[in-house]
């Protein structure tokens, strides 16, 4: 009995592993637009993180992505009139948090490279002394730049009542549209976190366009709600950034990012945070 206990579990960790591997393989077949995610862009030691890379690092990454020949767009675009198409080689940059070095070594590069970016603001902290001021919010805004939310307060959205999970997205959404006298489009969820019910609450507060962490292209014809991203870390050096640039390369990636996505899902924030100070990260 034993043995047969032994071997059916064998057999279903064996199909799961498949399907995962099938699923994600079959998810970076599909075409449409990248987004990339970026957090920091400092020199700053006191800053080092996997999440921020050098500002060299960026310079280079910049580099890359204009010699494969890639348009970089923003998501209020693709709502306003403007038909793009799955084939064409589009990007999307994206960068979470707001923090001031958003403004002083990512938006000048961008626009030494003739690119575009989406910046995602806590806005809570607008003005503080590591994030973005209003003005430089603004400035950016008017240099063809775009402004989206990523909550009033960091928190984990998908740990919220509801009543709390509104405020965080009105609320973010109500101050920048009056930093910025235009609607807001985009909504990005801190950490990744978000189930079904955060995705409802962003659409009914009048988002547009939902960024999340599952790596992998949209379907950009579709004019998509629910975007994927693809984080770009610290660790990779320029072969390995010029990879998430053709998603098929990537697949221990996703699979990595995958099962974590279902760690969370099993053990909840809480749980999951702890084991991964061991386990996960």
């Amino acid at each position: 009995m034993k043995k047969k206990l032994l071997f059916i579990s064998g057999a279903l960790l064996i199909v799961f592993s498949v399907s995962i591997v099938a699923n994600a393989y079959i998810i970076l077949q599909e075409p449409g637009v990248i987004v990339l995610l970026y957090h920091g862009v400092t020199d700053n030691v006191i800053e080092k993180s996997k999440y921020n890379v050098s500002v060299q690092q960026f310079e280079r990454h910049l580099d890359i992505i204009r010699k494969h020949n890639f348009t970089t767009i923003l998501p209020r675009e693709i709502y306003q009139g403007n038909h793009f198409n799955n084939k064409d080689k589009l990007l999307i940059l994206s960068f979470d948090d707001g923090t001031k070095d958003h403004y002083t070594s990512v938006f000048p590069r961008l626009k030494k490279y003739d690119m575009k970016g989406v910046f995602f603001v806590v806005t809570k902290y607008i003005n503080s002394e590591v994030n973005l001021t209003d003005h430089q919010i603004l400035e950016m805004f008017q240099n063809q730049m775009e402004i989206g939310s990523h909550s009033y307060s960091h928190p984990y959205m998908n740990d919220l009542s509801q009543g709390n999970l509104e405020y965080e997205l009105e609320r973010s959404k109500k101050d920048l549209e009056a930093i910025l006298g235009s609607e807001i489009f985009s909504f990005a969820p801190p950490g990744g976190w978000f189930n079904q019910s955060v995705l409802s609450a962003a659409k009914k507060s009048g988002y547009k366009a939902f960024f999340s962490c599952e790596i992998g292209r949209t379907d950009i014809e579709s004019k998509p709600f629910l975007f994927r991203r693809i984080e770009v870390l610290n660790e990779m050096n320029d072969e390995e950034f010029q990879d998430l640039l053709n998603p098929p390369k990537i697949l221990k990636y996703k699979m990595q990012q995958d099962i974590k996505i279902m760690m969370k899902n099993i053990f909840g924030f809480r749980l999951y945070k702890l084991l991964g100070r061991y386990i996960f990260v």
